[in-house]
């Protein structure tokens, strides 16, 4: 017997950002808990036309599959990456992969934004020495500034000393004109963060931990 009981998932390697579905045969959400997983299902038994379902993830990755029924499928999740290294046209053959523009990145490929923030990350290199600020028994740091073309990403380390977690709230970047002789008002121009790679959200008592921020 014939039934839409089945839910297929597809697992992706980045948070997907926008789905399109070709025709009213599929429905799909995002899995509970999980940015990257696609489950999908069909709204009708043995659909005879093909559909197709279009998808952008955050990294700025374009995928198109060709959709058809099947009522007794052999595999019911699908992890995408895998399947990209295996470059082989029987495994997937319909799916194309296309970069993005983001109005975040401008005129740069997000993947190529998003290895480079990744590049930095992972080096935990230290070229800036005695700029941060301490407050109580929390520490900040800017250990180094990278630039590509017009954009900036700076690597700021907090580190916190108490044994009790510390959850960020907002961290912002600002330009600051400070007062000069006669002055006692500085000027203060605020620069939009246009991409965080591995945010703070919660840093665990002693413990340190450091994101890059891409500004412009």
């Amino acid at each position: 017997m014939q039934n839409l009981a089945f839910h297929p998932h597809l697992i992706f390697p980045a948070a997907i950002r926008y789905v399109d579905l070709g025709s009213d045969y599929l429905i799909a959400d995002k899995a509970t808990g999980a940015e990257n997983v696609l489950r999908v299902k069909a709204t009708t038994v043995s659909f005879t036309t093909a559909t197709n379902l279009s998808l952008i993830t955050k990294d700025g990755r374009f995928y198109n599959f060709d959709i058809v029924y099947n009522p007794t499928p052999i595999h019911l999740s699908f992890d995408i990456s895998r399947l990209l290294l295996a470059q082989s046209p029987t495994d997937f053959h319909r799916t194309a992969q296309t970069d993005i523009l983001f109005a975040d990145t401008r005129s740069d490929s997000p993947a190529v934004i998003n290895l480079m923030m990744q590049s930095i990350y992972k080096q935990q290199r230290r070229l800036l020495r005695h700029i941060g600020a301490r407050n109580g028994t929390l520490q900040s740091e800017l250990r180094g500034i990278y630039t590509h073309g017009s954009k900036l990403f700076f690597d700021v380390w907090l580190k916190n000393k108490s044994r009790v977690p510390f959850e960020t709230d907002i961290v912002s970047f600002k330009i600051i004109d400070r007062a000069t002789a006669g002055k006692s008002l500085s000027q203060e121009i605020p620069i939009e963060v246009l991409r965080v790679h591995q945010p703070m959200d919660i840093i665990k008592g002693k413990s340190k931990a450091h994101s890059i921020f891409m500004l412009e």
